[in-house]
C-alpha cells in the first residue's frame, strides 16, 4: 500500500496552474499549465481533472490518494458533504476519472496546497516536439 498525494493549485493573478505528484513525500510528477478558465472553480476542477489523468497511472487497489485543493466548497462538494450546484461537467469529469482508478481516496481542503511553490515559481510547461511525427509519438 502506497500514499500518494495530488496537489492541485490555481494561481489567477499569474494565469497559471498546475498540480504536483508526491508519492511518499517525494514529487514524481509536477505540471504547471496556462489557466484553462478565468471563473475559479472551473480552474480547480480541471487542475484536478488533468491531475487524475496524470497519478491514474501509478495508482493500484490498495494505494491511498490524498487530494489537495485551494477551495472549501468544492472540496465539501467533492467529498459529499454539501450538494453542489452548477459545474456538473466539471464535476462529472472529475468523477469519472475517479471511478477509473481503483483505490482509495480523499479530498482535503489546504489554504496553501504544496503545489502553489511549483505553479508560482515555474514557467508554464513547454510540449518538446522536433517534428510532427514527434507529436504524434507522444500521444500513443
Amino acid at each position: 500500500m502506497s500514499n500518494y498525494r495530488l496537489s492541485c493549485y490555481v494561481n489567477r493573478v499569474k494565469h497559471k496552474c498546475g498540480y504536483t505528484i508526491e508519492l511518499e513525500g517525494a514529487v514524481i510528477v509536477k505540471s504547471v499549465f496556462k489557466l484553462p478558465s478565468e471563473n475559479l472553480k472551473e480552474s480547480i476542477l480541471e487542475t484536478v481533472y488533468r491531475g487524475l489523468k496524470a497519478v491514474k497511472k501509478f495508482m493500484k487497489h490498495k494505494d491511498l490518494l490524498n487530494i489537495e485543493i485551494q477551495n472549501i466548497h468544492l472540496c465539501e462538494w467533492l467529498s459529499g458533504l454539501k450538494e453542489y450546484r452548477g459545474y456538473e461537467e466539471y464535476l462529472d469529469k472529475v468523477f469519472l476519472t475517479l471511478e477509473g482508478i481503483d483505490c482509495s481516496y480523499k479530498f482535503r481542503f489546504e489554504k496553501k496546497p504544496f503545489a502553489s511553490v511549483i505553479v508560482n515559481t515555474e514557467d508554464v510547461d513547454k510540449l518538446k516536439v522536433s517534428s510532427t511525427k514527434g507529436l504524434l509519438e507522444e500521444f500513443k
